[in-house]
């Protein structure tokens, strides 16, 4: 007989990864009850959390704190700070993208006005680095 498969936790494999799981590969019964935990704190902040959310998060946090190793115990701890920022980044890249976008087809006035609120986008993010990808 076939037992079909679960689906993928997407969540708890972001966060496995974080502690060093091989992606694709399943954590020790330790390492699976320490990164449930780290869920269960984001989930009680943010329920419908993404992998990907939690991948702009932990990106964040490396960028704020470099010499700082992260784990999914870490960024739990520190979730409702991360997912804001995380948040702003993500708003802020559709409103860049949609900008980028309609300038491909602007001309004159209406460029120089789209390339205008990019320029404040940017500005308002701390530039290309910094809120925003570049």
């Amino acid at each position: 007989m076939i037992v079909p498969q679960r689906p993928r936790n997407e969540p708890f494999d972001a966060l496995a990864e974080l502690d060093g799981v091989p992606k694709g590969e399943s954590p020790s019964k330790t390492e699976a009850g320490r990164i449930a935990k780290a869920l269960k704190i984001i989930r009680e902040i943010t329920p419908d959390v993404t992998r990907a959310q939690i991948e702009v998060a932990a990106s964040m946090y490396r960028d704020h704190w470099p010499t700082v190793d992260i784990s999914s115990t870490s960024l739990s701890k520190h979730w409702r700070k991360f997912h804001v920022m995380a948040r702003e980044r993500t708003v802020n890249e559709a409103k860049r993208a949609d900008l980028e976008a309609e300038m491909m087809s602007a001309t004159g006035d209406r460029f120089v006005t789209l390339q205008r609120q990019l320029q404040a986008l940017e500005d308002q993010c701390g530039g290309k680095g910094r809120g925003m990808r570049g």
